[in-house]
């Protein structure tokens, strides 16, 4: 199946106290939005179990499956994002949270120079939706690649596709497939290419703002999280010593 990757919603609050109270910058937010779908894009191509991998400004490219994902924290510390996984017929497959906290120690370890803090949590995400994917018939993932191929026609020409679908809501059914020999197929499927062709020409564009964002980011990273564990300190020992005080009235 490919699979279309929106880039992620950053979880901006609309409001600005709670923006400071929670020390989110918005263009660093915005940022790590195409960051964490260039992650988790990675990490299913490793997977090997998909076709196309395509990261896409909207959900509004055509693919079989689509990974909707929204920033919850992200710190340097901990990371946490929500992913949704929807098929073409407007099925959702699952909803899931997923973080991870980042070792006190590991930006120090040699070992992990040039290693993303934050993989852990895009692999579990992965490794989720192959399970996902394992579980379903053969034969319903043929069925949302012809749907993908029709639903793609009917954005063009709805009056030559129309009959062979149908929307109940936000959900699409496949009733019949035209012939191969259709003319208003041939004509959907060599657009199509052209579309295809399109979204991939953006993955370099994408690939090549977080090579220029990599190096400040993994400095931002190191540096945020020690912050971090500062202010968590900080506030224990005042816990601490408020309770000393509660016990010694």
């Amino acid at each position: 199946l490919d699979v279309i990757i929106p880039v992620f919603d950053p979880g901006i609050p609309d409001d600005e106290e709670i923006m400071e109270e929670e020390r989110i910058w918005p263009e660093l937010r915005r940022a790590e939005s195409v960051r964490f779908a260039i992650l988790l894009k990675e990490e299913l191509e490793k997977t090997g179990e998909f076709g196309a991998v395509r990261i896409a400004p909207t959900a509004e490219a055509t693919g079989d499956l689509y990974v909707v994902g929204k920033i919850v924290k992200s710190n340097g510390k901990d990371v946490e994002f929500d992913l949704s996984v929807y098929d073409i017929t407007g099925n959702k497959w699952y909803s899931e949270d997923y973080e991870h906290e980042v070792t006190k120690r590991f930006h120090d370890n040699i070992r992990n120079k040039g290693k993303e803090p934050y993989q852990p949590a895009f692999e579990d995400a992965a490794t989720d939706l192959v399970e996902m994917l394992k579980g379903q018939p053969a034969a319903n993932l043929a069925l949302l690649q012809s749907v993908t191929e029709i639903r793609f026609g009917a954005n063009f020409s709805e009056e030559a596709f129309a009959e062979h679908l149908k929307q109940d809501g936000g959900k699409i059914e496949l009733i019949s497939l035209p012939s191969d020999d259709d003319p208003m197929l041939q004509r959907s499927r060599s657009i199509r290419i052209r579309d295809q062709l399109y979204i991939d020409n953006l993955q370099a564009h994408y690939q090549e703002f977080n090579s220029q964002l990599s190096t400040s980011y993994t400095l931002w990273q190191q540096q945020a999280q020690k912050e971090e564990i500062a202010l968590e300190e900080a506030e224990n020992k005042k816990i601490l010593a408020e309770r000393k005080v509660l016990l010694t009235e």
